[in-house]
């Protein structure tokens, strides 16, 4: 395991489990931009959660009637280890705050590309740098930045398709995910914290991250 991978170890030991509500909502997002990609939620099939820490997803996702398969740093090295999941019906394949702590991802993304069935999706985040500059390096876990452009490059290069870049917003409408200015406007929203319902909704829940949706090529 190399010294990246013991510093996230050491992070998630002070990192308690988040409310239920809050991977719930996550889950939600992430049908969320399925649908903005133009792919149809399965609804059958494995769910794999490839950096899945506590493993927040499987209860919203298992409600779904899909299968729940969680890996992270404590089964295996994603640098040097390909994922490899037995089961061959694996539909959405999830990595959310991974791909930065990974100096040489190509490994890791060549096993999430493997694992998924032809058309199958892979969701993917990571801190944007050209509008998290300011914090990126102050995590110590991470290694390797990305702009949406570089990450779509990225992926397309390992022969993923991919069918939507978003900004790393929650619990919003269609239009704050796909219009032209999207990411500044996520970027400068005034408020930090999260809010779901009434006015707010349009001015809270700042984020400097990427969504990244693409799929494994048709045979």
């Amino acid at each position: 395991m190399g010294e990246s991978q013991h510093i996230e170890q050491m992070l998630k030991r002070h990192i308690s489990s988040p409310q239920p509500e809050l991977w719930n909502r996550e889950w939600e997002n992430i049908k969320s931009l399925l649908r903005l990609s133009g792919i149809k939620m399965p609804v059958v099939g494995i769910v794999v959660d490839a950096g899945c820490g506590l493993q927040g997803l499987r209860v919203p996702v298992e409600k779904d009637g899909l299968a729940y398969f969680g890996l992270d740093i404590d089964d295996l090295n994603f640098e040097k280890e390909r994922i490899s999941v037995l089961h061959s019906d694996v539909q959405i394949c999830i990595s959310l705050a991974v791909i930065e702590h990974l100096e040489s991802p190509l490994i890791y993304l060549d096993g999430l590309l493997k694992s998924l069935e032809p058309g199958g999706a892979l969701v993917l985040s990571t801190p944007n740098i050209a509008f998290a500059k300011e914090s990126f390096w102050d995590n110590p876990g991470h290694l390797r930045p990305y702009s949406s452009k570089s990450l779509s490059l990225l992926l397309k290069a390992v022969g993923f398709d991919v069918r939507g870049v978003f900004p790393g917003l929650r619990a919003k409408p269609d239009w704050m995910m796909s219009f032209r200015w999207s990411f500044h406007w996520a970027s400068r929203l005034p408020i930090r914290k999260n809010h779901t319902r009434g006015v707010l909704r349009f001015f809270s829940g700042r984020s400097t991250s990427v969504f990244v949706v693409a799929t494994a090529p048709q045979i």
